[in-house]
């Protein structure tokens, strides 16, 4: 997420919420302008659709398989979580975007699914 610029979208996402004294809309947020976002999202969809992006060399120099298993579900659904944080706070009545513009292409649930046919 962090090479597609979803991370900091999500966690832009996360101050919004939390702060006492935000803006009326969510698009109306600096690092969540629609085209900055419309770029991560792209960018996101591209890694997520790109076997090869998914590979995770780190985990698999994990030998023991069964571990090995486990981080890749425990990274997918951490991905999936923070897709699902950013879907959900985007796609909100009030959140300021047009849905044309952003066009997700994904819900979480396919995020997810795709993350673990990989």
């Amino acid at each position: 997420m962090s090479q597609s610029g979803l991370g900091e979208a999500v966690e832009a996402v996360e101050l919004f919420k939390s702060a006492p004294e935000r803006p009326l809309a969510l698009a109306t947020v600096q690092a969540l302008d629609s085209a900055r976002l419309a770029s991560s999202l792209r960018r996101f969809e591209a890694q997520l659709l790109d076997v090869s992006a998914l590979a995770m060399p780190l985990v698999e120099r994990v030998q023991d398989v069964a571990a090995r298993r486990r981080l890749r579900a425990a990274i997918a659904a951490e991905v999936t979580r923070r897709y699902g944080i950013l879907h959900a706070a985007v796609t909100a009545p009030n959140s300021g975007y047009d849905a044309a513009t952003l066009a997700l292409r994904f819900r979480p649930e396919q995020v997810k699914d795709i993350l673990d046919y990989s």
